[in-house]
């Protein structure tokens, strides 16, 4: 058996390694994403059968402005896009996180819509990937959140997703 005073050395040792370890992982500091972005996107699945939503089909040169603040960002989607976006969402704004070259918002969605005894809204999650400094890619995943009601069908857990990437000029 040990002596007690070995046993805290060797505890001590291992929490200053976990320490290490810890702060060695954490020094990923947030790429710069901030930036004025030309964006494309792609339909890829309807999880949720969204009308107009063809798996395929793409729309190009959107705007995204990009504000970060440290590890904090928000990416907004301009023009018919973020028009579109907020009719449908609430917002054209995605509220998040940067980490290292990733990065991800949410918009939780405000905007009521149902049929019949089925209530429910569209959130939209942004994840992303900055690359070469200039460019972005990655996905937004509409989900709806719904009222749980037997009538709402596919809709209980469904999700759509669209592949976008995009450019900025450099800076």
């Amino acid at each position: 058996m040990k002596p007690f005073s070995a046993l805290l050395r060797a505890s001590a040792s291992r929490g200053l390694q976990v320490c290490l370890v810890a702060a060695i992982a954490g020094c990923s500091s947030p790429a710069n994403v901030a930036g004025d972005y030309t964006v494309d996107i792609t339909d890829e699945a309807n999880g949720c059968m969204f009308n107009g939503w063809t798996e395929g089909s793409s729309a190009s040169g959107i705007p995204v402005t990009i504000t970060q603040s440290s590890s904090s960002m928000t990416a907004t989607v301009m023009g018919a896009a973020g028009t579109l976006l907020t009719l449908v969402v609430g917002s054209s704004a995605f509220d998040g996180t940067v980490s290292g070259d990733g990065f991800s918002g949410t918009i939780d969605g405000t905007v009521p819509l149902g049929s019949g005894g089925c209530a429910y809204t569209i959130d939209a999650d942004l994840d992303g990937t900055l690359s070469g400094g200039t460019n972005i890619n990655g996905t937004i995943t509409y989900s709806a959140k719904t009222n749980g009601a037997s009538s709402c069908g596919s809709l209980n857990g469904c999700s759509s997703v669209q592949q976008y990437s995009g450019s900025r000029p450099p800076s």
